[in-house]
């Protein structure tokens, strides 16, 4: 496997809006990193994996949620929404209740 991570710095315009006020809670976060891993032919991918998890944990409390254009294993709706995830899935209930449209992100 190859894998790299790249480091995204999170200021600027970025910072303009609060962590409430759209669908990503992040924008107070120093930066955001990328994981990216390649597999060599015949790897499965519980290799990358399982790289992921101990990047994740190597980062320990300072990885506080993940960005949703960057969807991982296991990822959870709350960890891409934070705190916004009740007033998405309030959204979400307003104007798709027969959850017509997915996302493929488990609601939690």
């Amino acid at each position: 496997i190859t894998a790299a991570a790249v480091i995204e710095s999170l200021s600027g315009a970025v910072t303009d809006l609060g962590p409430g006020d759209t669908a990503f809670p992040w924008r107070q976060q120093a930066a955001s990193i990328q994981w990216y891993s390649e597999f060599s032919p015949g790897t499965t991918a519980d290799v990358g994996d399982t790289w992921l998890a101990a990047a994740h944990q190597a980062m320990g409390t300072n990885s506080v949620g993940g960005y949703v254009n960057y969807v991982e294993p296991g990822g959870t709706a709350s960890r891409y929404f934070g705190g916004n995830l009740a007033r998405l899935n309030a959204v979400r209930q307003q104007y798709d209740p027969d959850g017509l449209m997915y996302s493929g992100i488990p609601p939690v």
